[in-house]
C-alpha cells in the first residue's frame, strides 16, 4: 500500500502499479510483444508513463521511449529504424502516430479494455542477454543512433547505482529531466527497486520553478 509514484497531486501505490502493469503486459503479449520486440512509448510525465514502462518490461519486450514533444521527423525515424509495430501513448498525442503498420494503444482512453486482463504478473520471457531497451542518441552526427541495452547490463547498472547513491526505502527521488533521456531509465527504476518514492515533475516543458515546487512540496531527498 506504500506510495510508489507521485505526479501532479496524483499517486500510485506499489500494489496498483504491479496490478496495472501486469494487466498491460498481458495485453501487450496478446498484441505480439515479447523478447526482442520493440514497444514504443510516447507519453507526457504521468502515472501512465510508469505503468507503461513496467508493462513493457513485464511483457518481455524492449522499451523504446519517444518524447511526444520531439519533432515529427525524429519520431518517425525512430519508429521506422527499429521496426516498432506497437506504440503506447495518450489520447492527446495519438493522432500524430496514426500510420500504416503501427498499432497505437492509448493508456488513458483504452484502459477499459486493458483492465479486462489478469492482474497477476505474467511468467517471464527471455533471459539476461535479451534486449530490455532501445535508446536513441540525440543525433548530433546527423542521424540518431539506437543503443541496444541488454537486461544483464541494465541490472548491473541498477545495482551499481544503488551501491553508490543513497537510495533506500525512505528515498523520495525526483525525475528531473525528460523520460526519453537515456539516464531516465535507471532513475525511474532504481527508486522503485529500493522501495522508495518516485516523484515526477508536472507534465509539459521543464520549468525551474515547477521543478523546485516539486522538490519542496514532495520533500524530495534525491
Amino acid at each position: 500500500e506504500g506510495t510508489a509514484v507521485v505526479c501532479a497531486g496524483t499517486t500510485l501505490t506499489y500494489g496498483d502499479l504491479d496490478r496495472r502493469s501486469s494487466q498491460l503486459a498481458w495485453h501487450l503479449r496478446r498484441l505480439g510483444a515479447g523478447p526482442e520486440v520493440p514497444v514504443a512509448i510516447s507519453v507526457e510525465r504521468s502515472l501512465e508513463m510508469v505503468v507503461g514502462l513496467f508493462g513493457i518490461l513485464k511483457a518481455g519486450a524492449a522499451y523504446l521511449p519517444i518524447d511526444p514533444l520531439n519533432p515529427r521527423e525524429r519520431q518517425s525515424f525512430m519508429l521506422e529504424d527499429c521496426g516498432a509495430a506497437l506504440l503506447l501513448t495518450q489520447d492527446r498525442w495519438a493522432a500524430s502516430f496514426r500510420r500504416a503498420g503501427l498499432r497505437v494503444l492509448c493508456l488513458d482512453t483504452d484502459w477499459e479494455t486493458i483492465a479486462c486482463e489478469p492482474e497477476t504478473k505474467p511468467p517471464p520471457l527471455g533471459g539476461p542477454a535479451n534486449a530490455i531497451a532501445l535508446l536513441y542518441t540525440s543525433g548530433s552526427t546527423g542521424r540518431p543512433k539506437a543503443t541496444l541495452v541488454e537486461a544483464r547490463g541494465f541490472l548491473n547498472l541498477c545495482e551499481w547505482f544503488r551501491a553508490v547513491c543513497p537510495i533506500t526505502e525512505g528515498t523520495r527521488a525526483l525525475l528531473g529531466f525528460a523520460f526519453s533521456f537515456d539516464a531516465a531509465f535507471k532513475n525511474i527504476v532504481v527508486p522503485l527497486l529500493a522501495g522508495g518514492r518516485l516523484v515526477l515533475a508536472d507534465p509539459g516543458p521543464f520549468d525551474a520553478v515547477d521543478v523546485w515546487s516539486a522538490v519542496r512540496d514532495e520533500q524530495v531527498t534525491f
